[in-house]
């Protein structure tokens, strides 16, 4: 839906129901902004019309980062990202994907350090304990080195996924982002599947 809005309401419901007679049986809501019981409207008449959702959500500034080293900052990330789970939830949705690591466009000058690794693995580790309770999944999403600094390529990305070690927590391969990355795409898909 970020065709067309970054908060979906009733004025996008013909959207909707134009996508489901083209055939479409689920949609990927974004999660930027409002509360839980607007997106249970939602997802009610996601449910009358016959669509499914996921949705897509990110860590908005830097008061709200996984990477920092002060700890209320990771706090703040993890209630905001447990605010997008409430939501999801309250959506009837399945997956939250998205790159809700780090602020976008927010970059330090480096690499990614070990520190910073294990205080998203924490972050994520807990959001992840949060979201099983409410049977959803979280797909955390790896960008372009143009977009983010933490989380650029697969085996970045398989290794958040070991380390956060939580059956519902994996990663979404973006094709678009990925494509800059890899020097073969293809052939990352294949080591990483199952």
């Amino acid at each position: 839906m970020l065709l067309w809005t970054t908060h979906v309401d009733d004025r996008h419901i013909h959207i909707l129901e134009t996508l489901k007679q083209t055939g479409f049986d689920g949609v990927e809501i974004p999660i930027f902004s409002g509360a839980p019981d607007a997106y249970a409207r939602i997802g009610k008449r996601l449910s009358d019309i016959g669509l499914r959702a996921t949705a897509v959500g990110v860590l908005p500034n830097g008061s709200v980062d996984c990477t920092s080293s002060d700890r209320s900052t990771r706090d703040a990330a993890l209630s905001h990202i447990r605010w997008m789970i409430d939501c999801l939830h309250a959506l009837g949705g399945e997956v939250l994907c998205g790159p809700f690591y780090q602020p976008l466009g927010e970059f330090t000058g480096r690499p990614p350090t070990r520190d910073e690794f294990q205080r998203v693995t924490e972050v994520h580790a807990a959001a992840a304990s949060y979201a099983v309770e409410r049977n959803i999944k979280l797909s955390v999403e790896p960008l372009n080195r143009f977009e983010c600094y933490f989380l650029n390529t697969t085996q970045d990305a398989v290794a958040l996924s070991e380390a956060v070690g939580s059956p519902n927590y994996g990663f979404l391969y973006d094709t678009f982002h990925l494509n800059i990355e890899e020097k073969r795409p293809v052939e990352r898909i294949e080591l990483n599947s199952p």
